[in-house]
């Protein structure tokens, strides 16, 4: 089925010959190319470092990409290629891997939000480490960065589709955490449902409105009954008010719309 690579060393070449076929597309000033190429590379650097050995064109890479911008995709690979298979590394490789890893580590808001916000839970485990305790840890920070973000309606407001298309369960947490932050709890579902309203994109899932119902039950019922109600009559949102209904234990009041 034609050519095959007979020795480790020519494996080596054949995939630095595959990243070096998207060293244009990392290189463009268009966004959308050079995203989709850091994607593919994010998605493979486990197994291109850990496995095959490309330390010299991954480092070269990561170094150069983080000179233009963040690249908070990268992060989380690097860290679990150092926790799963760190030990299997001869130190200098090893060192040069953690320096990777601080160099593209999230530095400012935004970055954490990407890196925790839109990515699961499950990524940030790293071997030998309790689940439980990562989870405790990884949700703790997501509801942080929503009441952080609360007080930037414009950066909200750029995030657009990815609050509303996303299937990611993490917006949940992110929910509570903008209801936890909001000066107006009431303001804020109102202004993500105007948000939604504004755009052609459908809601896939209500995780994060969810999770603002959530929130704000713990301390005002009144007002998350209110919300819930209010929904019945948005298009966007009713055919997820059962979701949002049960997003807290039922009630009277909500068991009989129900009926």
């Amino acid at each position: 089925y034609g050519w095959e690579p007979k020795t480790n060393q020519e494996a080596l070449g054949w995939y630095e010959g595959f990243i070096n076929v998207l060293q244009p597309c990392l290189r463009s000033g268009d966004l959308d190319r050079r995203s989709r190429a850091r994607k593919i590379i994010a998605n493979h650097f486990r197994s291109l470092w850990s496995f095959v050995g490309c330390h010299n064109v991954l480092e070269e890479l990561v170094v150069s990409q983080c000179k233009i911008d963040q690249w908070v995709e990268i992060w989380q690979p690097i860290k679990q290629a150092i926790g799963f298979d760190g030990k299997n590394f001869s130190p200098l490789v090893l060192r040069r891997l953690e320096a990777l890893e601080v160099l593209t580590c999230p530095s400012d808001l935004h970055a954490e939000i990407e890196t925790y916000v839109f990515r699961p839970v499950w990524d940030h485990y790293q071997a030998n480490e309790d689940f439980n305790e990562v989870e405790k840890r990884v949700s703790e920070k997501i509801v942080d960065l929503g009441r952080q973000v609360s007080f930037d309606l414009p950066y909200l407001e750029s995030l657009g589709s990815r609050l509303y298309q996303s299937e990611n369960a993490s917006l949940l947490l992110f929910g509570r955490g903008l209801a936890k932050g909001a000066h107006s709890q009431g303001d804020m579902f109102n202004f993500l449902v105007d948000l939604l309203q504004s755009h052609d994109y459908e809601l896939k899932r209500s995780h994060m409105f969810s999770g603002m119902i959530q929130e704000i039950h713990s301390s005002n019922q009144v007002l998350a009954r209110q919300l819930r109600e209010k929904v019945l009559d948005i298009p966007k949102l009713s055919s997820h008010f059962v979701e949002l209904l049960t997003s807290t234990d039922l009630e009277p009041w909500g068991i009989e719309l129900l009926l």
